[in-house]
């Protein structure tokens, strides 16, 4: 008997953003279920990454590097500028948090 990953169901909405400009601007979100809940690799303790680069348990700039390198989907240096923007003058350490986050991913 071949195992099958239980199923839950989720009732909610998933917010949309947008990634970029321009022609390259990627929207994010807005589907019914977590398309990437399950992928092969490990990931890395985002709030660990967290505390130690930014000095809160804030994961949001972890968890979005963590995803971008698992599902490849965007270019990881397309949310640069994004970040920078979005984050002013703290931007540098969520930008280092975004992209230790995506090293330390590991997809197999």
């Amino acid at each position: 008997m071949a195992f099958e990953i239980p199923k839950q169901h989720y009732s909610g909405k998933i917010g949309e953003t947008t990634l970029g400009t321009g022609s390259g601007a990627v929207e994010l979100g807005g589907e019914t279920s977590y398309p990437f809940h399950l992928f092969e690799g490990d990931m890395p303790n985002p709030t660990k990454i967290a505390m130690e680069v930014l000095g809160l348990p804030i994961t949001n700039t972890t968890m979005l590097g963590s995803l971008i390198k698992a599902s490849g989907i965007i270019d990881r240096e397309s949310v640069i500028e994004p970040l920078r923007k979005r984050f002013g003058r703290i931007a540098d350490k969520n930008i280092s948090a975004y992209q230790r986050a995506f090293e330390e991913t590991e997809v197999a």
